[in-house]
């Protein structure tokens, strides 16, 4: 997750573009692994979410950890950060 997005208005200053994000944690393969809707085509819910979109390429799925590891950089942050570890993961 190293590339930057951002998001886009267009001139009536509504969103233009979307990344559709779920945040899950990498152990929890039951989540990961099943589908429960019959109506959902793919083997995993990465698979299902790609299938369901016009535009496959704006799912993203990321670990917890994947998605705050830029806040261990900033100073400020670490009663936060230690926070999320202890009640997270």
């Amino acid at each position: 997750m190293n590339e930057k997005r951002q998001l886009r208005l267009d001139s009536n200053n509504s969103y233009s573009d979307y990344q559709h994000i779920h945040v899950i944690p990498k152990e929890n393969e039951d989540l990961l692994k099943n589908i429960t809707s019959p109506s959902l085509n793919g083997k995993t819910i990465t698979d299902a979410w790609k299938n369901t979109l016009k535009d496959p390429n704006k799912y993203l799925s990321i670990s917890p950890n994947e998605l705050v590891s830029p806040c261990y950089k900033v100073l400020d942050s670490k009663s936060f950060l230690s926070y999320l570890e202890k009640r997270y993961w």
